[in-house]
């Protein structure tokens, strides 16, 4: 049996779902201890998604837009109690990358010589 008092020391402001991330190696977004609070780096509303993963770590893989729109809906209703303006903005940042891609798509076409009839557009 574990240590009890080693475990309620460590696990000190953490619920044990925290605890047991932190022992995995994995950061609990746990903002009930003081420390742990840092607006700048590490904002709560990015930190407390349930899997213990920040935003960012899976954002900056993506596009710009890609990144903002799952930024958006991963926050949504944590940073402010408007979930649906979140959404709302992550719909924009959506409909802005599927019009990019759309333009690389018809100027990929348009020099491998693919390009529509002008009937088509």
């Amino acid at each position: 049996m574990p240590n009890v008092d080693y475990l309620t020391e460590q696990a000190a402001g953490h619920t044990f779902e925290c605890f047991v991330r932190q022992q995995m190696g994995y950061r609990c977004g746990c903002q009930s201890r003081a420390e742990t609070k840092d607006d700048v780096n590490h904002p709560a509303h990015y930190n407390l998604h349930p899997s213990g993963v920040e935003c960012i770590q899976v954002t900056e893989h993506m596009s710009f837009c890609l990144g903002n729109a799952v930024k958006y809906i991963w926050r949504a209703g944590l940073k402010s109690p408007d979930a649906i303006k979140d959404l709302q903005k992550a719909v924009w940042y959506l409909n802005r990358e599927m019009n990019r891609l759309r333009r690389v798509q018809k100027d990929n076409a348009e020099e491998h010589g693919d390009a529509p009839s002008s009937a088509e557009d």
